[in-house]
């Protein structure tokens, strides 16, 4: 295991924002933990977070304690899959960036490498390496030396249903079907199902909904739009 860090506070950010677009549930978190060979169990921070929290705290502890292979696991088989489509070809370069400074093959063929297996807690003699991060975190926390995350003036990318693609802050002019009020956005996108040639909505803070039969590859930034691609 490596002590030196692979990454810096700007690639942590970086990397953070584009986890955002596959963290919705906690459930999907304790997915995402067993699908990197980590025990849920053992990560202390995966409840009572925020998503942006979890994801800076799980990629700041494969960081502080040099797990190339489990940031190579992250980058290469769970976001870049996600990010390269069209509607986020614009990050694609800032993943592709992260994975070439942690000397990542992400072309290689998949290997059946066993998840390591966690002992009976009776029979550790120390700490797991994961207990060791929550104990880290938890004096971070009490130093103040918790990442700040500066999402402002960025669009925030999450999955709400597969196959609904949710891009906040973000306008798809044109291509409009019909504009109507919602009580609220499960009622708008309930709306563009059941309409022949919706692909997805636009709604803003005043329950607006605009049914879209196109939704544009590159949006118009707009703090009171959101995006919906759900088809």
């Amino acid at each position: 295991m490596s002590t030196q860090f692979l990454l810096d506070e700007n690639d942590i950010k970086e990397l953070t924002k584009l986890m955002l677009v596959m963290i919705e549930t906690q459930e999907s978190r304790k997915q995402l933990c067993r699908e990197l060979g980590i025990n849920p169990q053992e990560v202390s921070f995966i409840i009572g977070t925020s998503d942006d929290t979890f994801c800076t705290e799980l990629i700041d502890s494969l960081n502080r304690y040099g797990y190339q292979e489990n940031l190579c696991k992250l980058c290469c088989d769970k976001l870049f899959p996600i990010l390269n489509k069209s509607v986020y070809s614009h990050r694609i370069s800032i993943l592709k960036k992260i994975i070439e400074k942690i000397n990542c093959n992400c072309n290689h063929k998949k290997q059946n490498h066993p998840i390591p297996i966690v002992p009976n807690p009776d029979e550790l003699k120390s700490e797991s390496w994961f207990t060791k991060i929550g104990n880290v975190n938890k004096k971070l926390l009490g130093g103040g030396a918790i990442l700040l995350i500066g999402l402002a003036g960025f669009p925030i990318y999450y999955s709400i249903q597969k196959p609904h693609t949710k891009i906040i802050y973000n306008d798809s002019p044109g291509n409009d079907i019909i504009k109507y009020e919602y009580t609220n956005e499960e009622d708008c996108i309930k709306r563009c199902e059941k309409e022949t040639g919706c692909v997805g909505v636009v709604t803003s803070p005043n329950n607006e909904c605009w049914l879209k039969a196109h939704i544009n590859s590159s949006l118009i930034e707009n703090p009171s739009r959101t995006t919906i691609q759900i088809r």
